[in-house]
């Protein structure tokens, strides 16, 4: 039996108990200033957004760095650390991820038992009166992290991004997201403008001001958008009454200490359930599950077909039993955007062939305040209200 199957088992015949503890793959606060699935991986960055970002500081900081022996006096500790800072384009127009990259210089530290104390920010237009602060993330919020896994990786000093493997030696990457503690918000619009953002180090030290270009005059919107938690709902396709299809896509909570709790090694998780009928009219009802890599835009499953069930109850002994169910077809699914879904699919074991599937949401979505509208919807939207 393949993992698939046994996958998919275990979610059928756990009956009314959850077969595996996962999360939503949603943006876990509502202030989360980017748009959830903007941003993946390291690993899988680049693959998925190419050349679509935008460096807009690249400088030095002298900030302490924890080493194996330390001398009591901060200032003691402090060695020049090489800062890069870049916006990440989105799948959305006119919106980003901010991030921020440090590098140590190994001729000045001891590795490989250094670490690096992290500066805070505060964000604004004017710096002066209110900055809002801010908080590096070594997860973006969107990933669905819980506390637990959070906890994992060090959010006071740098966890290595890429190991010491050049060209990436002694780096740590983190998102530069909204503060978790205080009631004020760099919120989507703020955040995505001109802003400017202030670092102190550990000591408090001011270690400057960087001015940050508005995504709009410096990155394209991204073609890509990867499988993430808003694409989870209700979906039909349009014309194909009194069918439709269900889609969980989730964050699977690794037990804590093993290698996949991880950022890096952590899987997506999605369920689809399809309602339809057979070539004869009685009604048919397919499920599948896969795991994948987080950053990916696609993602295939087989399918099994479910039969033999009762109402409100248990699976009877004469349903799958000790023989696992065969595979009637498969799917492929990718997203097209937050709104509309291709899926492939292959049933000529069933006698309905192949095909192709555009699906799109009965509703529209929204989420942490952005609206899940394709660029030319929102176009053709706005142009509609222009004519009245």
């Amino acid at each position: 039996m393949n993992r698939h199957t046994k996958l998919l088992l275990a979610m059928l015949l756990i009956g009314c108990s959850p077969a595996i503890q996962a999360e939503g793959y949603f943006t876990s606060r509502m202030y989360t200033p980017y748009p959830p699935g903007c941003v993946t991986l390291p690993s899988s960055q680049e693959a998925l957004y190419g050349d679509n970002i935008f460096k807009f500081w690249s400088g030095s900081m002298w900030l302490e760095v924890v080493q194996k022996v330390q001398s009591h006096d901060p200032l003691k500790n402090l060695s020049q650390v090489d800062v890069d800072m870049y916006r990440v384009g989105c799948a959305e127009p006119g919106r980003s991820v901010i991030m921020v990259e440090f590098k140590l210089r190994p001729e000045t530290v001891d590795l490989p038992y250094s670490r690096i104390v992290l500066p805070t920010f505060a964000g604004g237009i004017e710096l002066m009166y209110y900055p809002i602060p801010l908080e590096l993330k070594p997860v973006p919020n969107s990933w669905g992290q819980t506390p637990a896994q959070q906890s994992l990786t060090k959010q006071t000093f740098g966890d290595y991004t890429n190991g010491f493997d050049d060209p990436h030696r002694f780096t740590w990457r983190y998102v530069l997201d909204t503060a978790s503690v205080w009631e004020q918000h760099l919120m989507a619009d703020l955040y995505n403008g001109e802003i400017q953002l202030q670092m102190h180090r550990s000591d408090g030290w001011a270690e400057g001001f960087v001015s940050v270009p508005a995504t709009r005059d410096v990155l394209a919107r991204n073609p890509a958008l990867p499988l993430n938690g808003r694409l989870s709902g209700t979906w039909v396709e349009e014309g194909a009454a009194d069918q439709g299809f269900l889609l969980t896509f989730a964050n699977p909570v690794p037990p804590s200490g093993s290698e996949v709790s991880e950022p890096e090694s952590a899987e997506m998780l999605v369920f689809l359930s399809w309602y339809t009928f057979d070539s004869e009219g009685r009604q048919l009802w397919l499920v599948g599950n896969a795991r994948f890599p987080q950053g990916e835009t696609e993602v295939s499953m087989p399918l099994i077909q479910v039969t033999q069930g009762q109402f409100l109850g248990p699976r009877p002994d004469n349903g799958f039993g000790s023989v696992p169910p065969a595979s009637v077809g498969a799917v492929r699914l990718s997203a097209l955007s937050c709104n509309v879904l291709e899926l492939e699919y292959d049933l000529a074991s069933l006698g309905l062939n192949k095909g192709t599937l555009k699906l799109q949401r009965p509703a529209e979505l929204e989420t942490a305040g952005y609206p899940c509208r394709d660029y030319d919807a929102r176009l053709a939207s706005l142009s509609s209200a222009q004519d009245r």
